[in-house]
């Protein structure tokens, strides 16, 4: 029985495994890195399109970290407060002002008034609460992964 024995040379040369991992590292790496600023994006444009906040803090709290799993989006001061929602509540809090409580009345005047115990007691001091924002997170990044 006669055996023979074939050999192809290829002319393209097999890349060593270390390296294959590392190139699929740095690429895992831009992936997560686009689907973050994707992400952060979508995050912005909800909050642009259910009109929350016309300052720029709303938009700089809005950020994203890589982690070995996958993008962790985070928000910080306001916006973690708008994604919740916020109930009725009287704010007891405003007794610890140092300073007189500036209330906008209308486009042109600002009221200054005191928190006392008083008024508390009254029932004043009410605030209305706030849903308009709510889930506006959930929205962005299920938004995101469909495009993803």
């Amino acid at each position: 029985m006669l055996q023979m024995r074939i050999h192809v040379q290829s002319k393209r040369k097999r890349k060593p495994p270390e390296r294959l991992l590392k190139e699929y590292k740095k690429k895992f790496q831009d992936v997560l890195r686009s689907v973050g600023m994707k992400g952060v994006n979508n995050i912005r444009s909800e909050i642009k399109k259910r009109n929350l906040i016309k300052s720029g803090d709303m938009y700089g709290s809005v950020g994203y970290k890589m982690t070995p799993q996958g993008v962790r989006f985070s928000v910080d001061s306001p916006a973690q407060f708008l994604e919740k929602g916020i109930k009725k509540h009287q704010m007891k809090y405003l007794m610890k002002s140092k300073k007189p409580i500036p209330i906008p009345d209308g486009a042109v005047n600002t009221i200054f008034r005191w928190a006392t115990p008083k008024s508390m007691a009254e029932g004043k001091w009410m605030h209305p609460g706030f849903t308009r924002g709510k889930g506006f997170m959930k929205t962005a990044i299920k938004r995101t992964r469909s495009a993803v």
